[in-house]
């Protein structure tokens, strides 16, 4: 079953997937349109979901079955993971997000050392930020996660210690 999530506002019982979404569901994965999907939103809601029809690009979904907000995280472990990782060159860094989200880990702090190769600025590292959100939301899609993980990049070594 296919999985997604909502960066922005909460489940209801129609609404339409971003543009995005439903490239990636119908074109990349060729989602069978009869088959339901799991999608939860930024509050931890989930439920299950059907396509209704493509309107400018754009997929409507059906809600089929609500389920409730548990209090105890659902399938999250009670231990969370924190990983502080200082950046790497070329595209390891993305790779380590990748597999962070495949061991489940909660938060994610990115930072720059010392001895740091990868320096971003500013601009540079609100740009790559954009990007490695979109990467942890892709594979914690891909892995079946409940949660997102918390992505950080603006504290120093010592501080995210």
């Amino acid at each position: 079953m296919r999985k997604l999530f909502l960066q922005k506002g909460q489940l209801t019982d129609r609404f339409f997937l971003s543009s995005e979404q439903t490239h990636h569901l119908v074109t990349v994965y060729r989602h069978n349109w009869k088959d339901p999907i799991q999608i939860t939103d930024s509050k931890g809601a989930s439920g299950f979901y059907l396509i209704k029809g493509l309107i400018d690009g754009r997929a409507q979904v059906e809600l089929q079955v609500l389920e409730p907000i548990d209090s105890t995280g659902g399938q999250e472990h009670r231990l969370e993971l924190v990983l502080v990782q200082s950046y790497l060159k070329a595209d390891k860094f993305e790779w380590i997000l990748q597999k962070a989200c495949e061991l489940d880990v909660a938060a994610i702090y990115g930072v720059a050392t010392k001895n740091c190769v990868a320096v971003y600025k500013d601009k540079k590292l609100a740009a790559k930020e954009a990007r490695w959100q979109r990467i942890l939301v892709e594979a914690s899609q891909q892995c079946g996660r409940e949660k997102l993980p918390h992505l950080e990049t603006t504290f120093s070594f010592t501080d995210a210690l």
